[in-house]
């Protein structure tokens, strides 16, 4: 269950920074799979990069920032668990936030926010990467800030496993 509570945090993560976004969730899942476990989450409008230009920047800064708040909610967890004397959640954090920043799988959350500041900047330089680090700050503030509805949305995934949309909004505006 340790490895669903971390994915449950990466979700969530995902799930809170778009809802603070204004955007609407349509789903959040994590699926327990042979000892992988699966996840998702799907919002409206979807932020496909083929769908935006590179003026349309508000809704590019959305993207990078739903793309970061799964990490960073990981790395967050991991820190509460290690306080809290968990140190088998705050590993699996800390393995899966290392994973997540050397990931080149097509599809996953840091190969679609290189190919997001390519198409914006056309090379990851100097410019894409203070960019990416700007963003990243705004992500851990609204992590931060959002931080016990992560949680509450968190526990429900990992009881639950599936939750649409309307019960996670239900569930984050619930949570104080």
């Amino acid at each position: 269950i340790d490895d669903m509570r971390v994915i449950a945090y990466h979700e969530a993560g995902h799930a809170v920074v778009a809802w603070s976004l204004g955007l609407l969730i349509n789903e959040v899942r994590i699926e327990p799979n042979g000892g992988i476990c699966k996840h998702a989450m799907t919002i409206s409008p979807l932020l496909d990069p083929e769908f935006m230009g590179k003026s349309d920047w508000a809704k590019v800064e959305k993207k990078a920032l739903i793309l970061l708040a799964g990490e960073i909610a990981e790395q967050v967890g991991g820190k509460m668990a290690r306080l809290a004397g968990d140190d088998e959640v705050a590993e699996l954090c800390s393995y899966a936030h290392s994973a997540s920043l050397e990931s080149t799988v097509p599809g996953s959350d840091r190969e679609e926010l290189r190919e997001l500041a390519e198409l914006i900047f056309g090379e990851i330089g100097t410019e894409a990467n203070e960019w990416i680090e700007k963003s990243m700050a705004k992500a851990e503030d609204i992590i931060l800030g959002h931080w016990k509805k992560i949680c509450s949305l968190s526990n429900a995934l990992v009881e639950k496993n599936v939750l649409s949309g309307a019960e996670a909004i239900r569930i984050i505006e619930m949570a104080e």
